[in-house]
Order: C-alpha cells, then structure tokens, then sequence
C-alpha cells in the first residue's frame, strides 16, 4: 500500500547569517564579519567600543520537506517515488498503517493514501489466513 507524504510550509526557527562591515580606527581597515548582529560592547581594558558579532534566530515558514526525509529515513521505509521539496511515497503493509498514521500525526506530518487499496490490501490479507 502506498502512502504519500506531503511536504507543506510550517513555522520553523532559523539562524540569521549576515555579512558584516565594520572600520576598525586602530588597525586603520575595514574588518569583516559573519554572523547574526553585530553589537558594540564596551571593553575598559582598550578604552573603546569593540564589534562583536552574536548569532541570532528567528521564525521562518520553510518547507519542512528535509523534516520528511529525515523522518522516513529514522523508520526504514521503503521509498517508491520522491519529489524533491514535494513529497515522498513509501511502501507500507494495511497492517502498519494505524501505528504509522499515529507517528506521523505525531510529527506533524501530512499524509495521503487510498482507501480503496487499503481495503483491498486488507480483504486480500483476511482470506489468505
């Protein structure tokens, strides 16, 4: 039975990653950094305000498509299709789908799958045994 996974914007915290310019009056030159902010703190032993750079995050609505693939691939499934940054379709037995549906609604991932192959996976099952 197949069972797609939709990847779908959410919010997520990321970190900030600027470039920095700044002109150091003692060295007599432009100094460059990378990072969040850029703050000037005053440091006694110099007599002057230093730059210092501090990392910085903030919330963002990103694909949570990596989330998915990271998920799938924790729990070994089988993939039988995949999209990049769309969605992912795993191979699962009608038997696993409760326990599989509860961990992804878990996760908060979104899914989708065919009733009527489930049904048919199930009927299939029961007059084997």
């Amino acid at each position: 039975m197949e069972l797609i996974l939709r990847a779908k914007k959410s919010r997520m915290r990321q970190s900030l990653t600027r470039d920095h310019y700044w002109y150091d009056d003692v060295q007599k030159k432009m100094l460059h950094g990378h990072g969040g902010s850029l703050v000037f703190k005053y440091d006694p032993k110099q007599k002057r305000s230093v730059p210092h750079i501090e990392d910085n995050e903030q919330w963002v609505f990103a694909n949570d498509f990596d989330k998915i693939a990271q998920w799938v691939k924790q729990n070994d499934f089988t993939i039988l299709d995949e999209v990049r940054k769309h969605y992912i379709t795993i191979d699962i037995t009608a038997s696993e789908f409760m326990g599989v549906s509860m961990n992804l609604y878990k996760h908060g991932i979104l899914f989708d799958y065919d009733p009527n192959e489930m049904k048919k996976e199930l009927r299939h099952g029961q007059t084997q045994s």
